[in-house]
Formats: C-alpha cells, structure tokens, sequence
C-alpha cells in the first residue's frame, strides 16, 4: 500500500511539473497577447482623447447652428446679414461652415496620425512573430490609405 501511495505521489508530482512546464511555455506568447492589447488600448486612448477637444468643438457648432435655425424659424434672427443697399455683409452659415471644415481638417490629421501609429505599432509587434520576406513599400502605403485616406496628399 505504501509504495502505490509513493506511485500516486510520484505520478501526481510528475503531471504538476508537466503541468507548470506547459503554463510557462504558454506564458510567453499570453504575456506578448496581453502586452499587445494593452498597447491597442493606449494607442485608442490618445487617440480618443486627441480627438477630445475637436469634437467637443464642432458638436458646438452644430448645436449653435440648430438653435440659430430655432431663430430663424420664429423669424428672430436671419442667416445673412444684409447692408441697406441688399449686399450681403455677413453670413452665419457659411462662418460656421468653415468652423466645422478647420475642425474637420483637424480630425482628417488627427486619423492620419494615428493610423501611421497604428501601422507602425502593428508592424513593430506583429512583424518580429511572422516569417521574414521583403514587403513593397508600395503594399503598406496601400494599408495606409484604406485606413485614413493618403497621408501625403495635401488637401
């Protein structure tokens, strides 16, 4: 009975061994998954709080143009403002029309930068796990543009 419980023990020793032998072979590659989502998540964080103040911003100026609209519709204020002559001397649309369109050209940067982020972190992660070959830069400019449009291409 004693040596089936030394058996027992023995074995049971064993499979544990085989056990954390196999956890600490998997860890790695769970600590790298972990790391790599971890940087995703930062990456979406700055990229979000990038956006932050540009998008407070122009929902501003859709909301002052829908209480502007209010105005118009109760006949208190108009769209353009004219001089007595019937020349127009101020516009409050086109005024927050171009409000937006500066934001906007804010947020387009803004995508642009981080998809360049997002590429090169997903390059610099993910590259060094897959097999080596010579990759166009062409095909990665490519990726690029399906992400955030051309980078390079003035507006």
């Amino acid at each position: 009975m004693g040596e089936s419980i030394n058996a027992i023990q023995h074995w049971e020793n064993d499979c544990m061994g085989k056990i954390e032998e196999l956890g600490k072979a998997k860890l790695p590659r769970q600590g790298w998954g972990w790391r790599y989502g971890f940087g995703l998540r930062e990456l979406d964080r700055a990229y979000q709080s990038s956006r932050y103040k540009s998008d407070a911003e122009l929902a501003d100026i859709h909301e002052r143009a829908s209480r502007h609209q209010r105005l118009v519709d109760e006949g208190k204020a108009v769209w353009t403002e004219e001089d007595e002559e019937g020349y127009p001397v101020y516009d409050y649309g086109e005024h927050l029309g171009e409000q937006a369109f500066d934001e906007e050209r804010v947020l387009n940067l803004v995508r642009g930068a981080f998809a360049i982020s997002l590429h090169h972190y997903i390059e610099t992660k993910i590259g060094p796990q897959l097999p080596k070959r010579n990759m166009n830069m062409s095909l990665r400019w490519n990726g690029l543009r399906l992400l955030a449009g051309n980078p390079m291409k003035s507006h």
